[in-house]
Parts: structure tokens; sequence; C-alpha cells
């Protein structure tokens, strides 16, 4: 057994749904539920992906928006529980942003690691890799 899981050339399909003024203008209380269908570098889908996240706080030494999700990766082989803080602003300016993830069913039970993400086309399309170590 391998003691460590890469998926990596993911593309994750957006269905977004903004509970604020605009996601386009993002205010600390603003929050959104998302679901996502994960398709490999072929195309094919892999797996769905559901969450939620929240704008907390903004943050006064750099101006930025700061972001809580809470997620859940849906693969054939198990589930991953995903969770974390992300910067708003690095987000939409299309830098790599990671959050930790836990595996709690199936292939992945018990094993540990990242989920990373970034905005390919805003609110639509993000790039995606995960990393589990056992």
């Amino acid at each position: 057994m391998a003691d460590n899981i890469a998926l990596v050339d993911l593309t994750e399909m957006v269905t977004l749904h903004y509970k604020g003024e605009s996601p386009d203008v993002p205010k600390v209380g603003d929050s959104d539920t998302y679901d996502t269908t994960l398709l490999d570098k072929d195309g094919h889908k892999i797996g769905t992906l559901t969450g939620r996240g929240k704008i907390e706080y903004h943050r006064p030494s750099d101006n930025h928006l700061m972001i809580h999700y809470e997620e859940e990766l849906t693969l054939q082989d198990g589930t991953i529980a995903i969770d974390g803080w992300m910067d708003g602003n690095e987000i939409r300016a299309g830098h790599w942003q990671t959050l930790d993830a836990k595996g709690v069913s199936g292939r992945y039970a018990g094993w540990t690691g990242v989920r990373m993400l970034r905005v390919k086309e805003p609110h639509q399309v993000m790039d995606a890799a995960v990393f589990l170590f056992g």
C-alpha cells in the first residue's frame, strides 16, 4: 500500500450560491455554499465537492478578508473532509491556496494532507490538487 496519494491536474466546475451583496465585492459576514464537479486532466468526472465559506474578518495588517471554509470531497473510493482559512484577496488574485484535508472513509480513512486550489475563472472554474499521506 502506498503511503501517499497525489490527485493533481484537476479542474473543478463550480456552482456557487452567494449570500451577500455580490461575490465581486465581498464583505465581512458574506457567505456562500457551492457544489463542484471534479474532473481529471482528461475531463472525466472523478468526484464531487460540496462546501461552504464565510468571510469572518477583515485583517487590518494588510486590509485582506479572511474566509473560513468547510468542504466534503466525495470520490469513488472514499470521502475527504476539508477545513481551514484562506485569504480572500489571494483567492481573487489567482494565487494557490491550501486547506487541511483528512480522509474520513474508504481508501482515505485516517489519512491527512492538503487540498490546494486556485481560481481559473472567477466563481466558475478552479484548478485543484489533493495530497494525502498515510
